[in-house]
């Protein structure tokens, strides 16, 4: 939503008949014409790591106000311009925020849009790579147990074989392929990419074989989803 052609984005994406999915952690509001079209937009996540100005200086060190004003506008704005799709609150849970997960849910009730907790968890591929194999560095390994749920958040991975972000292609901002969001590893040129080429070098790279073996691609499948029962061992624990 920062590019200064959002809106034609999502008209040329209509005219080619693609679906679109948007993430956003609502800190900026699209520029938006009054000819928008919202309706080939399938859901729009709202990324918030609490529902406190407190959790928001940890994190993000965003105006939390300025957040839910911005929420409150994207979700009027686009139904009012076509959006029937779903909107999500996906809150990511720390040990600092468990208390504000209900003020969130009574948020999103407001709108009518759907609050999805998801455990927070190491996203940069070599601190979790260490974390995983118990070499990460001592005074990081104390932030992370301060912060994180780690023993439902990122315990007990098992090696896969099947990796759900492997057969999306993943740009950056100066139109270079990388091997996924979680690893920058440059594989070429947009404009040169073919589906073959990208399956090719999935199936060829050394990064995707450790990340399987170390069972990370499940933390997309399902560890990162909170269910009511992982929710109250977290309350207790503490």
């Amino acid at each position: 939503m920062l590019h200064p052609e959002f809106a034609k984005i999502i008209e040329i994406s209509k005219k080619e008949n693609c679906l679109v999915a948007l993430s956003t952690n609502a800190a900026v509001l699209p520029k938006l014409p009054d000819s928008f079209d919202a309706s080939n937009i399938g859901f729009v996540k709202f990324s918030m790591c609490g529902f406190s100005q407190a959790s928001y200086d940890k994190i993000h060190r965003f105006d939390f106000d300025r957040i839910k004003k911005n929420i409150e506008i994207i979700v009027r704005t686009f139904r009012q311009h076509g959006f029937v799709g779903e909107f999500y609150i996906y809150f990511h849970v720390y040990q600092f925020n468990l208390h504000e997960l209900q003020a969130a849910y009574d948020f999103a009730k407001t709108l009518n849009i759907v609050c999805h907790p998801v455990f927070a968890v190491i996203n940069d591929w070599e601190k979790l790579k260490d974390f995983l194999q118990g070499t990460l560095d001592r005074e990081y390994l104390n932030n992370v147990a301060r912060d994180l749920l780690t023993g439902v958040g990122m315990g007990n991975l098992k090696p896969t074989t099947r990796c759900p972000m492997a057969p999306n292609l993943t740009i950056d901002a100066d139109g270079r392929c990388v091997l996924c969001c979680l690893v920058d590893e440059d594989l070429g040129d947009v404009f040169e990419m073919t589906p073959e080429k990208w399956q090719r070098l999935h199936s060829e790279s050394a990064t995707c074989r450790e990340c399987m073996q170390l069972g990370i691609p499940r933390l997309e499948f399902n560890a990162m989803t909170v269910d009511m029962e992982q929710l109250a061992r977290a309350f207790a624990s503490r």
